[in-house]
């Protein structure tokens, strides 16, 4: 509602750097609303990552990690809780053998949030991050969620986790 919060979003670009830091900021003037969760980024319906989607995977740090072939031909609903056994770290790659999307949280903190994944046999595939703000029972009159990275990579999972890796 435009009566009641403002929202800023940072996008940080580095030359030379294929990835990108975004960072969100909400200020709330209600005094009765509070903000219960945070959506930042959504990505509604992505393409294959090359000439078709037969060698598409979606890397996903789940239990052990899951590396989910063709994910566009499946029918997937996950939501994993960071930090839990859900998601073991605040990362996925949606890729194929030679390159791939890069989306993760850069977060120190370690604050919840949760990653949701959906796609249909149609052909629908779409990658979502959220998160819950701190006191989120009471109003809290300014919000920020930091950190978020997204950004193109070479390689495969293996790839996508050692770009983790290096940030944590």
């Amino acid at each position: 509602d435009p009566d009641f919060i403002d929202v800023e979003v940072t996008l940080t670009l580095r030359r030379g750097d294929p990835l990108t830091s975004w960072d969100i900021r909400i200020a709330n003037r209600s005094d009765r609303y509070t903000l219960w969760k945070v959506t930042f980024i959504r990505i509604p319906n992505l393409a294959v990552v090359g000439a078709d989607s037969a060698d598409d995977f979606l890397t996903v740090p789940t239990d052990y990690g899951w590396d989910i072939p063709n994910p566009k031909q499946r029918s997937l609903w996950l939501n994993a809780t960071y930090p839990s056994n859900q998601a073991v770290m605040q990362f996925m790659a949606f890729r194929n053998a030679r390159r791939g999307l890069y989306l993760a949280w850069h977060d120190p903190t370690a604050s919840p949030k949760s990653a949701q994944i959906r796609s249909t046999p149609d052909g629908r595939l779409s990658l979502t991050f959220l998160q819950n703000p701190e006191h989120m029972t009471r109003v809290q009159r300014q919000v920020a969620v930091e950190g978020l990275v997204l950004g193109v990579f070479a390689g495969d999972w293996y790839d996508a986790a050692c770009i983790y890796r290096e940030w944590a």
